[in-house]
């Protein structure tokens, strides 16, 4: 029990605590006040906050809210408690709670910024610029506010004003590696590839992405120059269609006249042994080999300097054996139909899969049965299974497939394939398969900002949706031009 005449220097001691970034030791301490004052709207306060930077957010929103009964105005509580509801997706609640506050208080900074924050979660952005741009005015060298308008510009498209923004931010803060990040991408989807890709080099420094770099080494960092004889280590990173698409500048590496191991996911290693037999393909279930020097493969554009007119144009730059693809066509069953091959969703821990994969629900709407259509899919989410179970106009082969030389060999035997932005893209765009892409409103940046072409794969035609979460329009579009392309095959 801690006594009364003690319990604020406990309170201090987890205050310190919490800003060491000792987050258990301030829990713990946080627990014993809350067990000795019950009702002590600070104690409370303190408990709920750490309990979610824990991530029990349940547990925590219950103390804030206890917190919120003996001190019912404490913006601080309203602010930590109105995120964690927004995380739980729970906006209605959070919505009252900040609106209440902004009233008694329109120059709360914290205030304005969580509602930015709520009204870009619900996507209504307008509001959430607004909020953002009212921070800006009342703290004109506030950082977070422009990186949260360079995103929300981002999101709208306006890529320009995005980038300001996170200029500005790099201005007011030069070691904010996340804007340095995020100007990159918009950069890059505005097709300035020497400033984006020099900016792109931040992924190293990133919380989220640091542990793909794990063994990274400054002295054994290598970005171009001279490495006669030496073994340069290139590894995987970021998701299996990334290391697919940059996995074509591999054989330019040979001009540096070095040993090249490429370090890999396993389900890739049959795949990309494809390439060029000159270079080395090492599964990630292996010990990281021995090498002289290292580079993450998504940093090959930036080692040799690429621009949107020298992207390597040499297709396809992975080749099937004949034997592989021949062995899938007699799986397959014989039809006198055009095949075409599907993919509609991609991993659910992508951190933007909610906007770019499709119910197959919706998605089966472009299904004509002139077509015979194949999934291409490995995984199904429950709701997708059940109707890929009820769906009498799709094939499903999940079981046939070990790895993605198998996936390959079956989309050759394609007639066509139409996917979301997933790892079934890319490598249909390698194999120079021709390939529909289905991008949602705010899409990746190798696909840029416009055009129905992409530079990184001719064989590929571009759909974009022209609202965000509405896929009807750019679906009806696709079944439309799927009649199209039957008139044309049939003429």
């Amino acid at each position: 029990m801690i006594m009364r005449n003690s319990f604020e220097a406990f309170l201090f001691e987890v205050k310190k605590l919490h800003n060491l970034n000792k987050i258990s030791d301030a829990l713990l301490l946080a627990k014993q006040l809350v067990d000795s004052q019950p009702n002590h709207a600070e104690a409370l306060f303190w408990y709920g906050s750490l309990l979610i930077r824990s991530n029990d957010l349940i547990n925590g929103i219950g103390f804030l809210r206890r917190s919120l009964d003996f001190a019912p105005n404490n913006p601080n509580t309203i602010n930590n408690l109105s995120k964690a509801l927004i995380d739980l997706g729970n906006y209605d609640e959070a919505e009252i709670l900040l609106q209440k506050s902004y009233e008694h208080n329109q120059n709360n900074i914290m205030i304005l910024s969580t509602l930015g924050y709520l009204y870009t979660e619900k996507e209504l952005f307008s509001e959430a610029i607004n909020f953002f741009m009212n921070v800006i005015k009342i703290n004109p060298d506030y950082h977070r506010a422009y990186f949260n308008l360079g995103n929300l510009f981002s999101r709208t498209k306006k890529f320009d004003k995005a980038i300001e923004c996170f200029a500005k931010t790099i201005d007011l803060k030069g070691d904010y590696i996340e804007a340095y990040w995020n100007k990159s991408m918009a950069e890059l989807t505005l097709g300035n590839f020497e400033i984006g890709w020099e900016l792109f080099e931040s992924r190293i420094k990133l919380n989220e992405t640091k542990y793909e770099h794990e063994f990274y080494e400054e002295k054994k960092s290598w970005r171009g120059g001279e490495i006669n004889g030496k073994t340069l280590l290139i590894y995987g990173e970021q998701g299996y269609g990334d290391v697919i698409q940059f996995s074509r500048f591999l054989p330019m590496l040979k001009d540096f006249n070095c040993d090249i191991v490429f370090y890999i996911s396993d389900n890739l290693v049959s795949l990309l042994n494809l390439i060029d037999s000159d270079i080395k393909i090492v599964s990630k279930k292996r010990p990281i080999p021995r090498h002289d020097f290292h580079c993450p493969v998504m940093s090959l554009p930036y080692v040799f300097k690429l621009s949107l007119n020298s992207i390597p144009s040499k297709f396809p730059y992975i080749h099937i054996p004949y034997k592989k693809v021949s062995e899938f066509k007699t799986y397959l069953r014989k039809s006198t139909k055009k095949r075409i091959g599907v993919a509609f969703s991609g991993s659910s821990k992508h951190k933007k899969d909610k906007s770019r994969s499709i119910e197959l629900n919706q998605f089966k709407k472009i299904f004509q049965s002139q077509f015979d259509f194949y999934s291409l899919q490995i995984e199904y989410r429950d709701s997708d299974y059940k109707a890929l179970k009820d769906s009498k106009l799709i094939n499903d082969h999940k079981e046939a497939v070990n790895d993605f030389l198998d996936t390959a060999a079956i989309i050759l035997n394609m007639d066509l394939i139409i996917t979301i932005d997933t790892v079934i893209a890319h490598l249909a765009g390698a194999l120079n398969k021709s390939v529909w892409i289905i991008l949602p409103f705010n899409s990746d940046f190798r696909w840029l900002a416009e055009g129905s072409k992409s530079p990184w794969y001719p064989s590929a035609r571009i759909f974009r949706q022209t609202e965000h979460n509405n896929w009807l329009p750019i679906l009806s579009e696709v079944k439309n031009e799927l009649k199209n392309y039957q008139v044309k095959v049939l003429t």
